[in-house]
């Protein structure tokens, strides 16, 4: 009855089929609530949501709601679940407080029915992995739960060995053993005969510039072989600002995560009841990216410091950055000179061109600013590592700088001694191979 009631006043509306979503969406910009795209979609073609969701549609069509007639299969048989996560994961945003991960949700689903095992969340800081990961985790009815936050100093990561003992004393009442391979063994065990689920938090410290876990670590691959067998009934998903390339352990997948896209800004804003122009809105979430940290900040802040107004926050602040954020993107660059020197290089270049101006940049670009590194596969092999670890944006074979990467980059090429080396070099570039004028700062 619900969806029908939906249907029939979309008919009447004269709206066109596929223009559906955004039609409902666009409506409830008039309303206090706001549901994403995907869970639009979910409740046109009838499928299961939760009852918040179906009320949010029927106030932003002005359709009466009555309960127990209008709910589209809003109940869930766990049972079922069990087998078939699609049917598990909750979707209630309003109790949660956890927006617009529906399409992420619903590819671990894929991913885990498709019986793999270990799973890597990766992208850069504030994205908001960890909080996929746990709500995932904590929604499956695992019999049981562990939790790893690695350090995030290298040098203060504790040993496999004392986890694998932890896990092994405290939730399996099992001593692990003398020998590591017998702690390992029992475990895995304790993994075959009961659904487990693992989160393995901020891996990167653990890992070289390569991808692979430093020596000093190289035991972790140990136990991600028994995590990733076949035979478990565990799921694990690792999160980690980059990738694992680790040729020892070939069993483990990757999914990067996107930003969070402005429909899930707005449900996060009106959940916490702070009103904002959706013009206003959509500058914020183009400066920050659509950071799942810098949501949260800037709502903190506005609360906290403008008394709930959104206007005035972004009139005194729209040129400066949340400290959480700065301070993410600075440790982003501190790391990346650490361990790949080359790479850092290029990535501060990369501020030298006006990205206002020019958008984009072809790769040949970027090699242009490699002036100093004659190897051409070692050239490759430093825009594939940016590539990689996410700090520039890239689609079809062109590149560009978010804003807050363009910051940082500019601040730390004009404080080096390669300044006008760098323009005079990229000036070059574009008098050669593009329009004859420079575009830089």
């Amino acid at each position: 009855m619900g969806e029908k009631k939906i249907i029939n006043t979309l008919t009447a509306n004269h709206v066109n089929p596929r223009n559906r979503v955004t039609w409902v969406k666009k409506k409830m910009q008039n309303t206090d609530k706001i549901i994403s795209e995907n869970t639009i979609r979910k409740i046109l073609t009838k499928q299961g949501v939760e009852e918040y969701a179906i009320k949010i549609v029927f106030k932003a069509l002005n359709i009466s709601y009555k309960r127990n007639v209008d709910v589209i299969l809003v109940s869930k048989d766990t049972n079922t679940a069990k087998s078939c996560h699609q049917d598990f994961f909750p979707v209630d945003n309003k109790q949660s407080n956890f927006f617009g991960r529906d399409d992420d949700i619903a590819r671990l689903n894929t991913l885990i029915n498709q019986h793999q095992k270990v799973i890597v969340i990766q992208g850069p800081g504030g994205l908001g992995k960890t909080t996929l990961a746990r709500q995932y985790l904590d929604n499956q009815g695992f019999d049981l739960v562990l939790s790893l936050e690695m350090a995030r100093e290298t040098g203060n990561i504790i040993s496999v060995e004392s986890v694998v003992e932890e896990w092994l004393q405290q939730y399996f009442e099992q001593e692990p053993g003398r020998e590591f391979g017998i702690a390992l063994a029992r475990l895995k065990k304790h993994l075959q005969n009961r659904q487990v689920g693992i989160l393995i938090d901020n891996l990167e410290p653990a890992l070289d510039k390569h991808g692979r876990f430093i020596q000093n670590y190289s035991r972790y691959l140990e136990l991600l072989r028994v995590l990733a067998d076949a035979t478990v009934q565990s799921f694990t998903i690792i999160t980690s600002r980059e990738c694992l390339f680790d040729d020892r352990v070939d069993i483990i997948s990757h999914y990067y995560l996107s930003r969070l896209g402005v429909s899930a800004w707005q449900e996060f804003f009106a959940f916490h009841e702070v009103e904002i122009d959706i013009s206003l809105l959509e500058e914020m979430h183009i400066k920050y990216g659509g950071n799942a940290k810098a949501m949260h900040a800037l709502v903190g802040s506005i609360k906290t410091d403008y008394e709930g107004d959104a206007t005035a926050y972004w009139q005194e602040s729209c040129t400066l950055v949340e400290r959480g954020l700065k301070n993410l993107v600075v440790n982003q660059f501190n790391r990346l000179q650490s361990l790949n020197p080359n790479a850092y290089k290029l990535l501060c270049r990369l501020g030298c061109y006006r990205y206002q101006d020019i958008p984009q940049v072809t790769e040949d670009a970027l090699l242009a600013l490699l002036w100093d590194i004659p190897d051409q596969q070692e050239r490759m092999y430093i825009i594939r590592s940016l590539k990689n670890l996410r700090l520039f944006e890239f689609a079809k074979g062109k590149y560009w700088l978010h804003p807050l990467i363009t910051e940082e980059s500019v601040k730390r090429l004009k404080s080096s001694q390669e300044w006008d080396e760098v323009n005079r070099k990229a000036a070059e570039f574009w008098r050669g191979s593009v329009t004859g004028e420079t575009h830089l700062y």
